[in-house]
Parts: structure tokens; C-alpha cells; sequence
């Protein structure tokens, strides 16, 4: 479903693909093969970001939850929304403003990555931790 903001800019979403919800371990390895430093991040149900957007693309992997992104229309309010379930994923160009909440009564839990992101600490093989 791409959505556009009037600059031509698009967003992506892609829906998981089988009705049984994806292991972690999956999204991990689908994240690793896009090559994006990427962060996970879990947010408490009722959590609300307002409009806001960012000077670099974004790629959010949903594992469990749901998240509801919305976008403005020409009067400011949210035109539309998108949400998100377990192995959805959603796309965002730089600059495309967006609002985002955690609907439901569960913690979201998803891997979000950026070409800005800090990439995820690597353990030499041979150090317990």
C-alpha cells in the first residue's frame, strides 16, 4: 500500500505473509538482509509519538503488537492510517511526516532501522555473556 504525502514522497507496507505470526529469530534475519544498522525497540501500549519526520529513511519490522502509523493531510489532521501486525513492515522516506501510537493492551516490539541507526553490538565468540 504506498501512501503519499502531496511531494511525491511514498510510503511501503508490506504485509506478513502466512497466517502464523513470525518467530524473532525470522524478522532478525530478514532485517540482517537488508544490510541497515537496526535497533530493537519495544514501546508500551498507549504510547502516542505526535507528527514528527525524519532527514533519513526508516524501515520498521513489527515481531509482536501492533503499531498504527498516521500520516497528515493538507489541513494537518492524520488523512490516513496504516496498522501494523506481527511480521508487517512499513517503509518511510526521508522527510515524510508521520504519527505513531501503540493501540491494544501489549508492549510493541519491533526492529527499526535506519542507514543512521547505531549497529548492534557484536560478542566476540569466545566471551560468555
Amino acid at each position: 500500500m504506498p501512501e503519499e504525502n502531496g511531494t511525491g514522497l511514498k510510503v511501503r507496507v508490506t504485509r506478513w505473509d502466512r497466517e502464523e505470526p513470525p518467530a524473532e529469530h525470522e524478522i532478525y534475519a530478514r532485517m540482517e538482509a537488508t544490510g541497515l544498522p537496526h535497533l530493537l525497540r519495544s514501546i508500551p501500549a498507549g504510547t502516542r509519538e505526535q507528527a514528527h519526520q525524519h532527514p533519513y529513511p526508516e524501515l520498521v519490522w513489527v515481531i509482536s503488537g501492533y503499531v498504527r502509523y498516521g500520516f497528515a493531510g493538507g489541513d494537518g489532521g492524520m488523512a490516513s492510517q496504516v496498522l501494523l501486525k506481527a511480521g508487517d513492515r512499513i517503509e518511510l522516506p526521508p522527510n515524510f511526516p508521520h504519527a505513531v501510537d501503540v493501540p491494544g493492551a501489549e508492549f510493541a516490539v519491533y526492529f527499526s532501522g535506519s542507514p543512521f541507526s547505531l549497529p548492534p553490538a557484536h560478542h566476540p565468540s569466545n566471551v560468555d555473556i
